[in-house]
Order: structure tokens, then sequence, then C-alpha cells
């Protein structure tokens, strides 16, 4: 039955050439790989960053004034 049905559709609407049916996967690994560098070295430059740390604080110098 599968078959008799991929054959009505390859009849229907030709068959996938050899070049698409590689070119599409290629392509697809290649950009997973691509966004896959870029996320690591995203990663690796933000987190090292410099930390930066200051005490912020205030004196009361009376009820109304701080």
């Amino acid at each position: 039955m599968t078959g008799d049905y991929r054959d009505q559709l390859a009849d229907r609407y030709g068959r996938p050439s050899v070049v698409r049916r590689r070119l599409v996967p290629a392509l697809g690994i290649l950009a997973a790989a691509v966004f896959g560098i870029w996320l690591a070295w995203a990663v690796w430059f933000h987190s090292n960053d410099p930390v930066t740390a200051g005490i912020e604080s205030f004196d009361v110098v009376d009820e109304h004034t701080a």
C-alpha cells in the first residue's frame, strides 16, 4: 500500500532530485554548526565580563533628611 501511494505521488508531482535530497540536510547541518559555534562564542565572550562592585550608603541627619 505504501509503495503504491508513493508511486502515485511521484507520478503526480515528480520525484525529488538527488541534489535537493542531499543539499537540504547538508545546509541544515551547516546552519546548525554555524549557530552552535556562534552560541559557544557568545557564551564564552559574555561570561568573561569583569565584575565591579561598590557600596552605596546614606547618612540619616534627622527624621526628614537622609
